[in-house]
């Protein structure tokens, strides 16, 4: 590697910040031996103070150790203390290279880079923890450089565009998200961890022995207690969105869209278009009743934090999604009017939850007291799947395909022909049997892949999604059709078993 470079010195900082939590997972242990064993208070000390001695030299040996570099037409990485690694990217594999910045990286006015591929997986190929701008922008130029997507843009005009969200549509966005659930999960996982640490403290005793002590009061206190516990976790996850979202920035610019977002951690996403797989409109269960959307793009090789879409708009009236798109995204268009479902699948829609929510309810509401509040969930289970029903539909205009359905919030994909990688048929016995069939498309993601599909769709309107996506197809994607009941599935002409 020619003239090779290191991180900053930061670095050692941000490895011992970011393996903090390993490093106590470690130290519990040892802890527990220390002061259960006679040693003297001050060898304890010692011991400990060793412990983070050597912690800390691994971490300086890390950083002096790892270095990068771009030579040969390949980004060149190598690391390691006790076992040496390398790891060498051609420039032509790149797909996206990113930049963010967390209080470390802001602490001293560094950036952290991060490079991904197209089979690079949910996270980043390479990640450089604490560079300079000017080492970022620089590299970022050499690793574009050569790419053919880099070359692509190039041939192209120039476009520039830019969106901001305004503060009090992103107070919207904070108190419309779904965090309420996320921040209950990591309560339940935070107790869970403080009840590994403490094995002796059975924390659900202790908070039902404490709980216990308001019951003669009257359901009243219970009543207040969960709603202020569930404020409290409402405000949690308002404050967590602002964080994340706050400052949020898209712009146009040549041939990419460029994201900026965080107050506490600055990120920056480069998207190139080309890499562009879908866009997906969500209006989550909180925001469609006031006609509120999110704008999701599926990349090739790129994702969020943790593999997810990219979020290209937090929040906007569903009225201003086809405007948007029109300014930003021009190869997308929004259609309103979709083809429905079939009537024939009405009942499975309405009884997919229904039945299986009703076995499990009927027992409790017949030996347990207030059992009978428990049937509530099926009456909402089959209203989730009259929902589904009714907003599932799909349409094929030119060479774009729009598929719409509901998970709890809406969804609707807007697919480009050339974008999807290949398209699967499927017909169980029940289905054969109304003359019915789902359909699933398969595209490229950071996640190893996005599959969208239907239930409730016949064997024509099959056979029109699989006529169109081969019509002027340079590489025809994989069929592939199966049946419980047999190889072959009834209902037109076209046997759908081959595989091309």
């Amino acid at each position: 590697m020619s003239d090779p470079q290191r991180l900053h010195p930061a670095a050692i900082l941000e490895y011992l910040v970011r393996n903090i939590r390993a490093l106590l997972e470690m130290l519990i242990p040892v802890l527990v031996v220390l002061f259960s064993s006679p040693l003297q208070r001050k060898w304890t000390i010692l011991l400990l103070l060793l412990f983070f001695a050597l912690y800390i030299s691994y971490a300086i040996l890390y950083w002096l150790r790892y270095r990068y570099g771009v030579d040969d037409e390949e980004f060149r990485v190598e690391y390691g203390v006790f076992v040496n690694k390398n790891i060498y990217i051609p420039l032509e594999r790149i797909q996206s290279v990113q930049t963010s910045a967390g209080v470390i990286q802001r602490l001293f006015g560094l950036v952290k880079l991060e490079v991904q591929t197209a089979g690079g997986g949910k996270e980043a190929e390479v990640s450089l923890p604490a560079i300079t701008w000017q080492q970022s922008q620089e590299l970022q130029q050499m690793l574009e450089a050569s790419s053919p997507q880099r070359l692509l843009d190039d041939q192209t005009d120039p476009q520039y565009q830019e969106k901001r969200i305004p503060f009090r549509q992103l107070m919207v966005a904070a108190s419309t998200s779904n965090g309420l659930g996320v921040v209950v999960v990591g309560a339940m996982a935070l107790i869970s961890q403080i009840e590994q640490m403490l094995p002796d403290l059975n924390i659900y005793e202790w908070l039902g022995m404490h709980v216990s002590g308001y019951l003669h009061q009257g359901p009243m206190v219970w009543v207040i207690g969960i709603a202020l516990i569930l404020l409290s976790a409402w405000v949690l996850s308002i404050l967590g969105t602002l964080l994340r979202l706050g400052g949020f920035v898209l712009r146009r610019e040549e041939n990419k869209l460029l994201v900026s977002r965080g107050w506490l951690e600055k990120r920056h996403v480069s998207i190139p278009l080309k890499r562009i797989q879908a866009v997906k409109i969500v209006e989550g269960v909180l925001r469609q009743p006031f006609g509120l959307a999110t704008v999701y793009v599926v990349s090739a090789g790129h994702g969020d934090e943790a593999g997810q879409d990219t979020i290209v708009f937090p929040i906007m009236p569903v009225g201003e999604v086809e405007a948007f798109l029109d300014q930003f995204l021009p190869e997308f268009r929004l259609e309103k009017e979709l083809h429905p479902l079939q009537p024939a699948a009405r009942n499975r829609y309405y009884s997919i939850f229904t039945i299986p929510v009703l076995l499990v309810c009927i027992p409790i509401s017949v030996f347990y007291p207030y059992g009978f509040f428990t049937l509530l969930l099926p009456a909402a289970a089959w209203l989730l799947g009259r929902m589904q029903f009714r907003d599932g539909g799909w349409l094929i205009r030119d060479d774009q395909i729009v598929i719409r359905f509901r998970m709890v919030g809406r969804l609707s994909y807007l697919i480009p022909r050339r974008r999807i990688q290949s398209l699967e048929l499927r017909q169980t016995i029940l289905q054969k049997r109304k003359g019915l069939l789902s359909f699933k498309l398969q595209l490229a993601s950071s996640l190893g892949g996005t599959e969208v599909g239907l239930n409730g769709l016949n064997w024509q309107e099959g056979n029109t999604i699989l006529e169109w996506l081969y019509k002027k197809q340079d590489i025809h994607p994989t069929i592939s059709c199966a049946s419980l009941s047999s190889s072959r599935m009834s209902g037109g002409s076209q046997e759908p078993e081959k595989n091309d």
